[in-house]
């Protein structure tokens, strides 16, 4: 196109609406797929949750606990409940941390149902308490539920607690004072007669002793923040000096805490 004074100037056509369609459909694009998974959020929905190898806490309890979790929402929209939200890894962190599971390994399997399989902590004692109830304790020290009535107690130690039972997860004792306390009772076993252990009870006070009651009536007294290994030495020597029934059925007390001594009566 030829401009006024002679020269030339380039003529562009303006913008037409077909220009602008690629950005349309994109953004169309992008709205139905948001639209796809937010009807999907909603629709396909987790129809079960089921429970495998939790044999302590009831199944029942670990499977409400789940779906307690599964009620809340995600960036407070999209519902937990969806299989496109579902959050498995949250979901077995929650439940490892509310039971003291040693392991929960959660999967999605077709029908829209969750299946979390439990690991449980290894148990090493029971507790009792004043106030009523028992609980387990694992060898973590953790507390792991309710004691069942059904539970074999031959290979666990009892603790005599004060007050009212713990909560599941609470850390009733520290892992060391487990084991040392396991140790002790496993040698008052060997041993039997009127050594084999009944209960241990707390006497509290900075070295962490306790007193371990025998079917025989005797009362042996440990700490556990005084060499606690060194004592396990002493209670094993004097066991070696007093082989027989007989020459254990008179002691009346070991007192393992001070020292390089034994005390008895």
């Amino acid at each position: 196109m030829r401009a006024r004074g002679g020269g030339w100037r380039r003529y562009t056509r303006p913008a037409t609406s077909s220009a602008r369609h690629p950005r349309r459909r994109r953004v169309l694009i992008l709205v139905l797929v948001l639209v796809s998974v937010i009807a999907a959020s909603w629709g396909w929905r987790i129809r079960s949750v089921e429970v495998e190898g939790a044999t302590l806490v009831p199944n029942a309890a670990v499977r409400d606990a789940a779906l307690a979790e599964l009620q809340q929402r995600r960036w407070g929209v999209f519902p937990r409940s969806s299989m496109v939200w579902v959050g498995v890894n949250a979901l077995e962190r929650s439940l490892r941390q509310r039971f003291a599971f040693a392991r929960v390994d959660g999967t999605r399997r077709r029908g829209g149902a969750i299946v979390m399989t439990v690991t449980e902590q290894p148990i090493a004692a029971i507790a009792r308490f004043e106030a009523g109830g028992a609980v387990l304790i694992a060898q973590n020290g953790q507390v792991l539920g309710i004691a069942p009535e059904s539970l074999n107690h031959a290979a666990l130690f009892i603790i005599q607690g004060s007050g009212q039972a713990p909560s599941t997860g609470d850390v009733f004792l520290a892992e060391p004072t487990i084991a040392f306390l396991s140790s002790l009772w496993r040698e008052l076993e060997l041993a039997g007669g009127a050594l084999r252990p009944n209960d241990i009870s707390t006497r509290g006070g900075p070295d962490g002793a306790f007193d371990i009651r025998t079917t025989g009536g005797v009362v042996v007294s440990a700490a556990v923040n005084v060499q606690p290994d060194y004592q396990l030495t002493k209670l094993q020597a004097l066991l070696r000096d007093r082989p027989t029934p007989e020459a254990r059925s008179k002691l009346r007390s070991i007192d393992l805490r001070y020292g390089d001594r034994v005390y008895i009566q």
